[in-house]
């Protein structure tokens, strides 16, 4: 996405093949991609400049998702 610098993927971001794939589609990481893309643009929104990951982190962590 060239020339967006406020968006934030979340949900099953990822590309494999068939065989793969199968094993990677499970809800709880599109629950907490979606957590964590929402956590993101939270903080982003209430401050001038975009979230750093280590912000992200620790909003997370403070909530008890697991990192």
């Amino acid at each position: 996405a060239d020339g967006l610098d406020n968006l934030w993927y979340a949900g099953r971001t990822i590309g494999a093949d068939g065989r793969a794939y199968g094993s990677i589609r499970v809800m709880g990481t599109a629950f907490a991609t979606g957590e964590a893309a929402g956590t993101a643009a939270a903080l982003s929104a209430s401050s001038a400049k975009p979230a750093s990951a280590q912000a992200v982190n620790k909003a997370l962590a403070a909530r008890g998702a697991l990192l």
